[in-house]
């Protein structure tokens, strides 16, 4: 039903990188075969990711929802 282009995985547990290629494993192996879809074979690096902006992320976010309200900052 629902289809994501990107799944960000962010947060003080992600830090460690050795979970990332663990659950990019276990998608795979629990869709074992279902999806046939490249961003989940080739290029699953690009599709299970990190936030681009790290631990900033939701603070980046905030403040261009900010700036984007009626009345800005």
């Amino acid at each position: 039903m629902l289809s994501p282009k990107k799944i960000i995985l962010g947060g003080g547990v992600m830090h460690q990188k050795q979970l990332f290629p663990m659950i990019r494993a276990e998608v795979q192996n629990n869709l074992n075969g279902y999806v046939k879809a490249q961003e989940l074979f080739i290029h699953i690096d690009e599709y299970i990711t990190p936030p681009g902006l790290g631990d900033n992320a939701s603070l980046c976010n905030a403040l261009a929802l900010g700036l984007m309200a009626p009345g800005g900052m």
